[in-house]
């Protein structure tokens, strides 16, 4: 580790002990969340969630722009575990036991010279597609700043005693300008900056698409743009990271019979990478019929498929839960370890 590095890590963990020292989820639940946006520039607006009180291991976790809707979504309840994998995208630093600790996270402490009995202080990135992992020098920077700016909210927070309405959508929302110099400490509504997703239209004969389907009853399950939390050797990235495998999956809704099912690296463009699978899709009905419904669990799937389904007239759900789906996914995720012929 070079010596600039070491200082970045070292200040990176002065603030986070600093946090440590306070217990800030002893007053908040994950769901109070401190806001920060600076010079009014609200698509890069800081989340700060609070994790820890409800007896599960102790965070804070950082979410810039619209990376917070996935965060709210799985509050929600809307999400099962696939859904919910694929919508955490943030930086934590963590508060964890030993064992609890990334082989990574515990390289660097010990580079550092840093030593931990009981509660171990670390930190963790997560994004779509990726298996969770450390973060990179650039993130070390990033998430010093934005840590010493929850630290100051909080202090605040606490010695003012400042009265949140979180339960009804309200936040502590700090906005600073950095021409003034001046910072506004205010509680207001919670402001979400919306998630923009990728749609595909026809532009095809639909006409005659139509035609050559030929009509079914047939109630459908799709995913396609949901990771599989599974580690595959030659899915390694050259930092190190691994990268998740992408299912194509066509399951019947009602006897749960996968259709059909392949899985994907991950897309280096997406938009191409949907063109394909909507064509593989369309060209699976020309073979089979089309369904009459087809269910989806999550948004960035709806939005991809809805103007091509409108035009077939096959009726899209959103789901949360895909049982068909989800039964392949175990295989995949626990494989039986025997098989019984009995």
């Amino acid at each position: 580790m070079k010596e600039i590095e070491k200082k970045n890590w070292l200040k990176l963990y002065e603030i986070a002990e600093k946090i440590k020292k306070v217990e800030p989820w002893n007053e908040l639940w994950d769901t109070d969340l401190f806001v920060y946006i600076e010079d009014d520039d609200v698509e890069n607006t800081l989340y700060f969630c609070t994790m820890g009180k409800a007896g599960i291991h102790k965070s804070i976790a950082v979410y810039r722009g619209d990376e917070i809707n996935g965060y709210i979504e799985m509050n929600k309840g809307k999400m099962d575990s696939i859904a919910a994998i694929n919508n955490q995208e943030c930086i934590k630093v963590c508060y964890l036991e030993s064992n609890d600790t990334l082989p990574e996270n515990k390289k660097i402490i010990k580079e550092l010279g840093l030593k931990y009995r009981g509660t171990w202080t670390s930190f963790e990135k997560f994004e779509y597609g990726y298996e969770f992992s450390k973060i990179n020098p650039d993130e070390v920077i990033f998430m010093t700043k934005a840590l010493e700016i929850y630290y100051d909210m909080f202090i605040k927070y606490q010695n003012e005693n400042i009265k949140v309405d979180f339960e009804n959508d309200k936040c502590f929302t700090r906005k600073y300008d950095t021409k003034t110099n001046k910072t506004k400490d205010v509680v207001e509504d919670i402001t979400y900056i919306p998630k923009e997703y990728i749609s595909v239209s026809f532009d095809g004969d639909i006409k005659n698409l139509t035609k050559r389907l030929k009509k079914t009853n047939m109630e459908w399950e799709l995913d396609f743009l949901n990771y599989l939390p599974i580690r595959i050797e030659d899915m390694k990235q050259k930092d190190g990271r691994y990268a998740y495998p992408i299912p194509f999956i066509i399951a019947d809704k009602n006897s749960k019979f996968i259709l059909d099912m392949k899985l994907n690296k991950k897309p280096e463009d997406y938009n191409m990478y949907i063109d394909k699978t909507l064509d593989d899709l369309i060209q699976f009905m020309l073979k089979v019929g089309k369904p009459k419904k087809i269910y989806v669990r999550d948004e960035r799937t709806q939005c991809a498929i809805k103007d091509i389904l409108k035009a077939l007239k096959i009726e899209l759900i959103l789901s949360p839960s895909l049982p068909a789906v989800d039964y392949a996914y175990e295989m995949f995720l626990n494989p039986p370890s025997e098989l019984d012929y009995k």
